[in-house]
C-alpha cells in the first residue's frame, strides 16, 4: 500500500506541475507592456483577458494544478505516516 500511495503522489505532483506550466502559458500575457503605471487596474485585467491565448482554460488549469499539488502533499504525508507507523 505504501508504494502505491507514494507512486500515486509522484504522478499527481508531476501532472500538477505540467498543469501549472500549461495553465500559466495560456493565462498570462507574455508580451511586455509599456506605461502600465498609467493604465487603470480594470483596463489591465480586460487587456489581459483579450490578449491571452485562452484565459478561462488557463485559469482553470492553474486551479487544477494548485489543488493537485495540495493533494500530492497529502498523499506524501499519508505515505510517510504509514512508513513511520510500520516501524
Amino acid at each position: 500500500m505504501k508504494i502505491k500511495t507514494f507512486k500515486l503522489a509522484n504522478i499527481t505532483f508531476s501532472l500538477s506541475i505540467i498543469s501549472l506550466v500549461v495553465g500559466y502559458a495560456l493565462w498570462a500575457v507574455l508580451i511586455p507592456m509599456q506605461d502600465s503605471n498609467e493604465i487603470q487596474r480594470e483596463d489591465i485585467l480586460r487587456l489581459q483577458q483579450e490578449i491571452a491565448f485562452n484565459y478561462p482554460l488557463g485559469r482553470f488549469l492553474l486551479y487544477v494544478g494548485f489543488i493537485g499539488i495540495g493533494v500530492a502533499f497529502i498523499l506524501y504525508a499519508k505515505s510517510l505516516f504509514d512508513k513511520i507507523k510500520r516501524k
